[in-house]
């Protein structure tokens, strides 16, 4: 199972290349500003290859990104996303 999820993590960012991510932060943030105004840093669990994040961190908000597969971590790491720090854990 574990080496199934390597090989997944090696494509990941191709196989969902096309997903908008820009339109699911956006949803996410309209919230954000209307229960929340003042949030200026997020949480992410399951953060992946940094993908949302970088959107939620190029909008201004720092974010703190929890991914239990060491290799997703890794990918996301060598993004380098300004504002956003990916850590291995569950």
């Amino acid at each position: 199972m574990t080496e199934n999820f390597q090989r997944y993590s090696q494509y990941y960012d191709l196989l969902y290349a096309e997903k908008n991510y820009q339109k699911e932060v956006n949803y996410v943030e309209n919230h954000i500003r209307q229960y929340s105004p003042g949030v200026s840093s997020i949480l992410e669990l399951g953060s992946g290859t940094g993908n949302h994040a970088k959107h939620f961190a190029a909008a201004g908000y720092s974010v703190t990104g929890i991914e239990r597969s060491r290799e997703m971590a890794d990918f996301s790491k060598a993004k380098k996303i300004q504002g956003f720090t990916p850590v291995l854990g569950d």
